[in-house]
């Protein structure tokens, strides 16, 4: 505890280091003094191909190197379908049903969702964005709600009313 208060947990973005292999990327956070991760699922499907360490494997090193999974991004299909043509450094790796069953075997808390194709009507999207939340829920998750400057959805006056 700080004399501030408690102290806050550390977490590395595994968007900031998206360059970096999984399997180093995590003993390398934990020898850092973080405390967790997030994973992105585009770096998972990278793992799984180039070093066949899949999501058991990295819940495991996880759970090895002692340090935790905040999060897991991002679910872009929970709307609609990826539009096609997107640039490959969009492609989340998973699908919705993927986030949602990767979430749970890294241990993660929360799934972050993105928008990404054309503007969906406001009480459409947040009819899909309950039953995201509800499906997340059934397996023990939140959801968040990310909304970065290159996706659709960018500005937090339509996240907050689609939320």
């Amino acid at each position: 505890m700080g004399q501030d208060g408690p102290r806050l947990p550390m977490v590395l973005c595994n968007v900031s280091v998206g360059d970096v292999p999984l399997r180093e990327m995590i003993p390398a956070a934990a020898e850092a003094g973080f405390d967790a991760v997030s994973i992105y699922g585009a770096a998972v499907r990278r793992s799984e191909r180039r070093d066949g360490v899949g999501p058991d494997r990295l819940a495991a090193l996880v759970r090895e190197h002692g340090i935790a999974v905040t999060e897991v991004e991002a679910v872009a299909d929970w709307f609609a379908p990826l539009p096609p043509g997107l640039p490959r450094w969009l492609d989340p790796g998973f699908d919705e049903s993927g986030f949602l069953d990767l979430a749970v075997t890294v241990g993660a808390r929360t799934l972050v969702a993105v928008h990404f194709g054309p503007l969906p009507a406001i009480d459409a999207a947040a009819e899909q964005f309950a039953r995201l939340c509800d499906a997340a829920a059934a397996r023990g998750l939140q959801v968040a709600f990310e909304y970065p400057a290159m996706a659709t959805l960018a500005d937090v006056g339509t996240a907050w009313a689609i939320v």
